[in-house]
């Protein structure tokens, strides 16, 4: 069985249950996230807000929270999230939580918190001429869950309606009624409540939640934890919303408190061999927090880490496949390189299934599905922006054109993600512990770095690599100092070239085979990219723009490797980071070709080992997110001759997250 990567799943639909919900949790706009999903649209991929929740005062475990919301009412929206959910997560159980409209008011008062035990879809039905007769399905809630319920304490808590008393509501459970529309007919909420007495609420979301679930994965509980706001007839308004959508929210966090899921040890006790994959999960980032805290931690940052969370933050690889592809016309990536080809042309979804073993794979219902989506997807964006920017070339656009288009793409998109953010807290707060910076490696073109330590107020050094020109192959250098009082960066030098001389590394740092600890953050863009310009009032100079480039197409990583390989114009003492600093690596696969290249090729890199044995205790160590299996060629042997453990762990956010708290 899979373990669960969140423990309780709560949805929600309408923003107010939303915001209440994650105000009881303690859970802010920093905790959203994005389920980053190369092949979806980014317009219909989930956005949650997750965080760890202590329900012990003593603060040793805990749960996993996510809160979702359905992008519209009704049980299709509901179907839809819910897959996603349970493909995704694996949650232990999933709470719909909201409010809904109450059927007996002899029984029943405004603001009183409905459970489900059974779900009732009222849709389906034979019309006849005597009338339309129901059949509706039905949905049972497991015992298990029914009983987590009623074995749960007293709920006490009082709740606020207006400006009136405090009351504390009323608990029912039994049938809730799932509906397509919405009922405001005393006569139509009559007709379902004549049905079965054990009727006690109407609503519109919770069949598409438990039949997905019922029909996805059985193992996952579902509960339904709504409060009745009216009454579903004439007379319905928003008089007792806000004290329903609030009754609801605070008894979900009565029940998550209360609930007899197990908690998660928040420090397990480390062993000297990982046992399992999340003791090794454990392992590895006690080892990379104690590299960083030791002042001895590089990142290395790939173009998978930019999920396009939304439309200001970095470009994914296919968004800037699509701006290009614009200016030349919808070919796909065989007509540009033909065939045969190193790898197939074809993307993932239009392979022929009976001879694809990959196609197959992602129509399986299997847990590496999003894994194996993103990888494939990934590889074959990289080969095609490739391609179809040389083509760009090709077709009567020069490298100023290209460069300016790429410009504008990255003009708009240049908003920090999630893993750039974190990255510059988790390296703020390191600093305050160790008095050091890392250097930050990324073969990315935006500016999301920059602007992530930007907000955190540091100053930063950046080094871009230029491809073209009289300098092609040198790195440009850029300092940029903070200015509390714009709350922007001050470009500190004009166009400056960077040398092997160049000093990044605080005083007394220079000893052999010591680690290269840095006096303020490095960032070194090895493809080049967008110039962050600081202030917005700030321009480009002439010689800024004569070499501004970015590797992207075919001819620039062919010079890419001719002019670089050797580093000679690369600086000394960052050379010095690469042979004797720990590497974390996200955003790659053990597949991609680029990064296996610059560990097997470039002399800025120390020389692998012979053989795995060779490998010396205090030998510079490396970490690799990756998000599948490698195959036979890319195994884990081949990794550990660069002494770099391979984390297998899907959700590189997750990973930096866990770092920064």
């Amino acid at each position: 069985m899979i373990k669960p990567i969140i423990d309780f799943a709560i949805i929600t639909t309408l923003d107010e249950e939303k915001e209440s919900v994650c105000k009881e949790f303690e859970i802010t706009d920093e905790d959203k996230d994005y389920i980053s999903i190369q092949s979806i649209d980014r317009r219909y991929c989930p956005i949650y807000w997750h965080k760890r929740f202590f329900p012990n005062e003593d603060k040793n475990q805990f749960y996993e929270i996510a809160v979702f919301q359905l992008s519209e009412p009704g049980n299709i929206s509901a179907c839809q999230l819910t897959t996603r959910i349970v493909d995704t997560f694996y949650p232990q159980i999933i709470l719909l939580v909201g409010i809904a409209a109450g059927v007996d008011r002899k029984k029943q008062q405004l603001g009183d918190i409905v459970i489900s035990k059974e779900i009732a879809y009222f849709e389906k039905g034979k019309d006849t001429p005597q009338g339309r007769q129901l059949q509706p399905d039905w949905e049972h809630i497991k015992i298990s869950t029914y009983n987590t319920f009623r074995q749960l304490p007293k709920f006490t808590t009082p709740i606020q309606q207006k400006d009136q008393l405090f009351r504390v509501p009323n608990i029912h459970d039994g049938v809730i009624v799932s509906s397509d529309t919405v009922i405001a007919d005393r006569q139509v909420r009559n007709n379902i409540g004549d049905q079965s007495r054990k009727i006690i609420a109407i609503e519109m979301e919770s069949y598409g939640v438990c039949h997905t679930v019922s029909q996805c994965n059985p193992n996952v509980e579902y509960l339904v934890i709504k409060a009745i706001t009216d009454w579903a007839d004439e007379e319905k308004n928003d008089e007792w919303h806000d004290y329903a959508i609030s009754a609801a929210a605070k008894y979900t966090k009565h029940f998550v408190i209360n609930s007899d899921l197990p908690l998660r040890p928040f420090k397990k006790e480390r062993s000297q061999e990982p046992q399992t994959p999340d003791d090794e999960l454990e392992k590895y980032l006690e080892d990379i927090q104690e590299s960083m805290h030791g002042g001895n931690l590089m990142f290395f940052l790939g173009s998978g880490i930019n999920s396009g969370e939304n439309k200001h933050s970095p470009p994914r690889d296919r968004e800037i496949i699509e701006e290009l592809r614009g200016k030349v016309g919808s070919g796909e990536l065989a007509d540009f390189i033909g065939l045969p080809c190193q790898a197939c042309t074809t993307k993932p979804e239009k392979r022929p299934q009976s001879f694809c073993p990959v196609r197959r794979k992602l129509l399986e219902k299997t847990h590496e599905k999003p894994q194996l989506e993103n990888e494939q997807n990934l590889a074959f964006d990289k080969i095609e922006l490739q391609c179809l920017a040389e083509y760009y070339l090709q077709d009567n656009h020069t490298e100023n054109q290209l460069v300016e288009k790429l410009r504008g793409v990255f003009k708009e998109r240049s908003e920090p993600n999630k893993i750039q953010t974190n990255i510059a807290k988790f390296t703020a707060k390191s600093y305050e512990k160790n008095g050091f910076y890392p250097l930050i490696v990324t073969t990315n073109y935006d500016v999301g770095l920059e602007k992530s330590f930007k907000d955190e107020e540091i100053d930063i050094e950046v080094l871009y690599y230029i491809a073209r020109g009289k300098n092609a192959g040198k790195f440009q250098r850029i300092s940029y100092q903070y200015e509390p009082k714009n709350k922007s960066y001050t470009r500190v030098n004009k166009f400056t070239l960077a040398t092997k001389e160049d000093i990044y590394s605080c005083s007394g740092e220079q000893q052999t085979e010591s680690p290269i600890r840095l006096e303020k953050p490095v960032i070194l863009k090895l493809y080049g990219g967008y110039i962050y310009k600081g202030h917005p009032q700030t321009d480009l100079s002439d010689l800024d723009r004569e070499n501004y480039s970015f590797v992207i197409a075919e001819r620039h990583h062919i010079n890419y490797y001719k002019n670089f390989r050797k580093g000679e114009n690369f600086p000394t003492q960052l050379q010095n980071c690469f042979q004797r600093n720990n590497i974390l690596f996200l955003g790659y696969s053990t597949n991609d070709e680029f990064l296996r290249s610059f560990l097997d090729n470039f002399d800025v890199l120390r020389t692998p080992y012979p053989t795995t044995d060779d490998v010396p205790k205090d030998a510079q160590k490396g970490w690799l997110v990756q998000q599948s299996e490698p195959g036979i060629l890319r195994d884990r042997n081949s990794w550990q001759h660069w002494n770099i453990k391979l984390i297998n762990y899907s959700w590189q956010d997750f990973v930096v997250e866990e770092l920064k708290n």
